[in-house]
Formats: structure tokens, sequence, C-alpha cells
């Protein structure tokens, strides 16, 4: 399976091996057509046709790590170019302020002594 890395948005080829073991009872949906929404087996059969890829897909999402990375010491991308800090470095100032911390920066810049 290839994603992004959460990093550095470079692709990363892993693989991952899967077993998936599900039973499905039938008769839940027919003893509880009204509440249907309590019971997650339910939300898989409609019409006594099973979605098998929904069931996957809801497998695979609990498998998968919701982050990945390229390798453990990945530096990322700058936040003021892009550039990807792996391969190569700029000259930004990594120090990029937080917006939210503005006003107390723009108080303490006027009571700053000279």
């Amino acid at each position: 399976m290839t994603r992004l890395c959460s990093r550095c948005l470079e692709d990363v080829t892993r693989e991952y091996a899967v077993s998936i073991e599900r039973i499905i009872n039938v008769a839940k949906k027919e003893a509880f057509t009204d509440k249907y929404d309590e019971f997650d087996e339910v939300s898989y059969i409609e019409d006594c046709t099973l979605d098998v890829d929904m069931l996957i897909l809801d497998e695979l999402y609990t498998i998968l790590p919701m982050s990945i990375f390229c390798k453990e010491d990945c530096k990322g991308i700058c936040k003021v170019c892009g550039t990807n800090l792996n391969k190569s470095t700029c000259d930004c100032d990594q120090n990029v302020p937080d917006p939210r911390m503005a006003v107390f920066s723009d108080i303490f810049n006027q009571f700053k002594e000279v």
C-alpha cells in the first residue's frame, strides 16, 4: 500500500498482513428492524445483500495506522517555503510566531526597554 508520509508528504510503500474474521448474524436485522442502528452488524446488510466492501473498509480503518513516516527521523517540510528538509536545507526563519499570540508580542514590543 502506498501512502504519503505524515511529515514530508513523500510516497511511502508499506506492506500489511491483514486477517479479517467476522461473523454476522442475519437474524438480528429481522428481530430488531426498529432499533437496527444499535447493532453494528446490521449496517452491512441491506435487502438480504451483504455489503462486503463496507465490512472490509471498516476493518482496515481500525488496522492501518493513522500516521505513517518515511523514516523515524523524518524532518518534514519547511513551514515557510515548503522545502523537503530531508533532501535539502533552507535559510528560512524557523521561528514562525503563533498568530494567536500576536497580541502578547505587540504588548511586549511596546514596553520594550531600549
